[in-house]
């Protein structure tokens, strides 16, 4: 398995991706159809990735495809520059072996690199996995986002969730 910084050749392989991984969970942000994205948009949405937005891809060689992602993004102003906020996501059948932790590894070097002192995340309440794997890597609950998510009928609450990364 080999975790690195996605590039614009890997546009197509990630859509494939991502429609797949959306149809495993309801848990990321956005919907099927806001993602449904031609090659040549992902291609220019990769291509200007820079030291404030970053995809980081978990590539399987055996299965020739992406397996997994984490998205981050930096703040860029000056009062807030030191703080982050990511997505992260693995498709079910390359789950329980340890590639999310890789993957947010892999962030948070990229992130300490770039002296970026707080992690922070959404995380719905009722998506309980994510919320222990999140608190197993040192992230904290620090409030409740009552009714910010809206899907499926039915209005959800979100865990503000974050991390100290010791920069």
């Amino acid at each position: 398995m080999q975790i690195r910084k996605i590039t614009p050749s890997d546009a197509a392989a990630f859509i494939e991706f991502f429609t797949l991984l959306l149809k495993q969970t309801d848990f990321l942000l956005p919907s099927a159809k806001e993602a449904a994205i031609s090659v040549e948009k992902q291609t220019e949405i990769i291509s200007t990735l820079d030291d404030f937005k970053q995809i980081f891809i978990a590539c399987d060689s055996v299965k020739n495809r992406i397996v997994g992602f984490v998205g981050v993004t930096r703040f860029n102003m000056e009062k807030n520059k030191h703080i982050a906020n990511f997505a992260i996501g693995v498709l079910k059948d390359s789950q329980k072996h340890g590639l999310a932790e890789k993957l947010l590894a892999e962030a948070e070097k990229w992130l300490k690199a770039k002296n970026v002192r707080r992690l922070e995340l959404t995380v719905i309440k009722e998506n309980i996995p994510a919320i222990r794997f999140y608190e197993k890597h040192g992230f904290k609950n620090e409030g409740l986002r009552r009714q910010s998510i809206f899907m499926n009928g039915k209005f959800y609450d979100e865990f503000y969730m974050a991390k100290d990364l010791g920069c």
